[in-house]
Formats: structure tokens, sequence, C-alpha cells
């Protein structure tokens, strides 16, 4: 301010990226009502990537490169 002749600045951190819900657990999150259908989802989401992961395991070993690579998709 020109009037008390002291520099005044402001910092705007605010920079986007993940909400931080993200990076919260279940349990903060449930302490507040407006989170009860993003928990659902994640809870839903669990238990279908369980799922997958569980069919992943049963195929057999395809070989996605050909015999002299080495990556493979199904178990090792």
């Amino acid at each position: 301010m020109t009037d008390l002749n002291v520099p005044i600045g402001l910092i705007h951190s605010s920079w986007g990226g993940s909400p931080i819900e993200a990076w919260m657990g279940a349990e903060p999150l449930s302490n507040f009502s407006e989170y009860k259908e993003y928990l659902e989802g994640m809870e839903k989401f669990k238990e279908e990537s369980e799922k997958l992961k569980v069919w992943l395991a049963k195929l057999p070993q395809i070989d996605m490169v050909g015999k002299s690579g080495s990556k493979h998709l199904g178990k090792s």
C-alpha cells in the first residue's frame, strides 16, 4: 500500500490436481452424509477389482510378444 509504504503481495497456491477426497480413507469421509454415495461407489469398485484379479489369475499364460519376448499376460 502506498499510504503506509508497506509492500503487499498475495500468493495463490490452490493449483488444481486431484480432489482431497481421493487422498482420504473411507473412515473420515463416513462422518459426512454427502459422501455416502461416493463411499458406496468405492466399495463396489473394490469388489469388482477383486473379481477381476480372480478372473485374471485363472487365465493361462499368454505370450504377448512371441517366443523371444518376455511380456506375458496371466499366470507366470
